[in-house]
């Protein structure tokens, strides 16, 4: 089960987060199927919390070592299905799941789940995956027991439970997500498994169920990405408690009902089960492989009441955090600027960290704690920022989300299996803002701060009986505005300059913005000039990445300078084929294989962009291009051009899902787009004629002449150096008095009078 309300980062609009039912990473073969039951089955995983909040019971000590137990005596032991030669050419990684077999039992408080699996190693490749056990858990509140391991080979099982290598692991794989899950991994490593073993194995795991114990909700799904030759799903609940059973996919698939030792057990089982290959890009609307969900909760206002004591914005803050949303309030009378200022005050000081065990998978930590630790995850700062926004005069609450599958919550039954975010509802003069605090670096103000958009929520606020629909992100303006211009030499030996301007706007520039502060600049520099070496070989920036940031506008502009010398524009790759690519067209384009595709296809987010590019030469006469106009149901796109300096596409998302039976439709007119979003044209023509002007090469005799003349000039000036140096020297020597030896004969004494000049 995805913990109730954790996760780091807030996902891309369109990314994918597992929830019950949908299992669909394949390698779940490699480590056991053991990940597969816990989704398939919604058993909770491991999660954690810190200081338990008042109302729930104390959790149990951790488990310090493996446990090797019997399996409870109300478990019912299936035979072990033949395999079947069609499955099993279905069969990746050389391991055939033989049975997939969990039991549930709630008591009314606890919850006690039996798993049994059953795999055949078909091939080498499996050897290693088959060889090792993983079951993670909560020592927080679950208790694992290990309860038999059997091999059999050439027909004859043996237990090898006590052979069994038991190690407990502490991994925590999502620790550079901010996420702390405290879990623990029992690692099963079996003795002596050879090819064509048929491996058995048990294991039991209590969950004492901290929080919920009052109503119990549970999931089971029908099929995944591989082959399961038996797969069976118990529940028992006690006798006389009410429970609603929901099918969801395609499937009709009724439970067989039994009521007997004071509990009532639904059991779905189905036989040579197919596999149901995962397809990319689906959106959380769509129920990919069918599942059936049960829920003791009669409604949503049920399950609400039961949560709100714990999310009440009205809980206390403390006195300095009080101070500072007083300043705030003082400082910005507009109920608009004081939310922007609290939502800030929430994202940019509070850093993102998730303690998932226990029950801090659901409930959130109290402000005075997050404040004192300074971190929290999405409950937590969601609580936060309700009740500082409360503090400032503006209505807020929580409300739970499904980042994924949020079109498809108002489907469900009430249930904490179905929930992986929180974020935070306000409310101004009747306009409602959906605020995600765990977003970093986020623009905007007011009405003009980027919505949280994950289709529907449920509030936290007494009286809720059901979810709110979230209006989907429209864009009013260009999201993405690419301009490039490029300064045509206009003489042989001058370089062609080159300068990118990138604005991004809304959504786009918050993207872009977590971008560059994640990767920094340079780093984002360098991938541009990557991409534009392919484009132009021997292409040099000119100067670093430039940024213009207005975070109030939630405008960011970005500024890239080439060049390309003289040399590199001459190669045939550059000349031959002078290409315009409007990049962020393509990127908005997206396609994605329809080869046997069943699924519809998620787009993404709704989004404008433009490309436009600037051409300063009076002389590269191009091509005129003729106007082009694609408009779908699902995309509009143009381009357009004057033949000589200007060209500029256009490309705009209208809905963000395409169904299935309208993809391969779709794709081709994106196909069509694609193709007039990229023009190349040779420019050797417009070089050539800069060549002409080029001086033409010296002569043999010219270079001959010229090189006499110059060793000439070199001769006469080493010459001249020599006689003003031999001159200097001579008149630094010192000059004999009159009457002394060496005085010249007509050198008057020291004092006489000068002699009359000479007539």
């Amino acid at each position: 089960m995805v913990p109730l309300l954790s996760r780091p980062l807030a996902a891309p609009r369109n990314s994918r987060v597992p929830w019950p039912g949908a299992v669909p990473v394949r390698s779940a073969l490699a480590a056991s199927a053991l990940v597969l039951l816990l989704a398939l089955a919604g058993t909770p995983p491991a999660h954690a919390a810190s200081t338990p909040p008042s109302g729930i019971a104390a959790q149990a000590g951790p488990q310090q070592e493996a446990r090797i137990g019997p399996r409870p005596d109300w478990v019912d032991l299936a035979p072990i299905p033949e395999p079947d030669p069609e499955l099993e050419l279905q069969v990746s990684d050389g391991v055939y799941i033989l049975m997939i077999d969990d039991q549930k039992r709630w008591d009314g408080a606890e919850e006690t789940v039996h798993r049994r699996r059953v795999r055949q190693v078909i091939d080498r490749s499996g050897l290693e995956a088959a060889s090792t056990i993983q079951m993670d858990f909560d020592p927080s509140r679950e208790t694992l027991t290990l309860n038999s391991v059997r091999i059999r080979r050439n027909g004859v099982w043996r237990d090898v439970t006590q052979d069994t290598r038991l190690e407990i692991l502490r991994q925590e794989d999502q620790l550079g997500n901010g996420i702390l899950a405290g879990q623990l991994t029992l690692l099963a490593i079996l003795p002596n498994v050879q090819v064509d073993d048929t491996i058995d194995y048990e294991m039991t795991v209590v969950d004492s169920r901290p929080l919920f114990r009052g109503a119990y909700a549970s999931s089971a799904g029908f099929s995944t990405d591989f082959p399961i030759g038996f797969l069976r799903s118990r529940v028992s609940i006690p006798a006389g408690r009410q429970a609603v059973i929901r099918l969801h996919g395609r499937t009709d698939q009724q439970p067989e009902t039994v009521t007997a030792d004071g509990y009532t057990t639904y059991t779905w089982t189905r036989s040579a089960v197919p596999e149901v290959a995962d397809e990319d890009s689906r959106p959380g609307s769509h129920v990919h492989w069918p599942f059936v969900e049960l829920s003791t909760w009669p409604d949503w206002s049920t399950f609400v009441s039961d949560l709100l004591p714990h999310y009440e914005p009205t809980v206390p803050l403390p006195a300095a955090y009080r101070k500072s949303l007083d300043d705030i309030a003082a400082a910005w009378p507009a109920p608009e600027d004081r939310l922007t200022e609290v939502l800030r005050l929430v994202q940019d000081e509070i850093r993102y960290l998730s303690l998932v065990m226990g029950t801090g998978g659901y409930i959130p930590r109290r402000p005075e704690e997050v404040l004192a630790s300074g971190y929290g995850d999405c409950k937590d700062k969601s609580l936060l920022l309700a009740a500082a926004l409360r503090h400032v005069g503006i209505e807020a609450q929580v409300a739970l989300v499904n980042t994924w599958a949020g079109a498809y919550l108002p489907e469900r039954l009430p249930s904490n299996l179905i929930f992986d975010h929180a974020i935070t509802r306000a409310e101004i003069g009747g306009k409602v803002y959906w605020l995600d605090p765990t977003l970093t670096h986020q623009g905007g103000r007011g009405a003009a701060i980027p919505q949280a958009d994950y289709a529907n929520a449920l509030v936290l606020k007494a009286g809720v009986t059901g979810f709110e629909a979230m209006p989907a992100y429209l864009p009013r303006e260009t999201d993405i505005e690419m301009i490039e211009h490029f300064g045509i030499p206009r003489d042989w030996n001058h370089d062609m300059t080159i300068q990118i301007l990138s604005i991004y706007k809304g959504p786009a520039a918050d993207e872009m913005r977590r971008s560059l502060a994640t990767n920094g600049r340079a780093s984002l520099g360098r991938s541009y000039l990557e991409y534009y070496e392919a484009l132009y070989p021997g292409i040099r920036a000119k100067t670093a990445l430039q940024v213009v940031d207005d975070r109030d506008e939630n405008r960011l502009t970005t500024t890239e300078n080439y060049i390309l010398t003289p040399e590199a524009l001459r190669t045939p790759e550059v000349a031959g084929s002078f290409t315009f690519k409007a990049s962020p067209v393509f990127d908005a384009l997206a396609r994605v294989s329809a080869a046997g595709r069943t699924a519809p296809y998620a787009l993404g987010s709704r989004r404008k962009v433009r490309h436009s590019v600037f051409i300063d030469s009076g002389k590269l006469n191009l091509r005129k291009e003729d106007a082009r106009v694609i408009d779908t149901p699902h995309f509009a796109f143009s381009r357009r051009s004057d033949g000589a300096a200007f060209y500029e596409w256009t490309t705009e998302r209208k809905t963000t899902v395409v169904p299935a039976d309208q993809l391969r439709e779709h794709l081709a007119r994106v196909d069509e787009a694609r193709d007039e979003a990229m023009l190349s044209y040779s420019i050797e023509p417009y070089l050539a004629d800069l060549d002409k002007r080029k001086p033409a090469p010296p002569s043999a005799l010219s270079l001959a002449v010229d090189d006499f003349l110059a060793r000439a000039r070199a001769q006469a000036q080493a010459q001249a150096q020599a006689q003003a140096q031999g001159q200097a020297q001579a008149e630094a020597l010192p000059r004999p008095q009159a009457g002394q030896p060496g005085a010249r004969p007509d050198a008057a004494p020291p004092g006489a009078a000068p002699s009359p000049p000479s007539r």
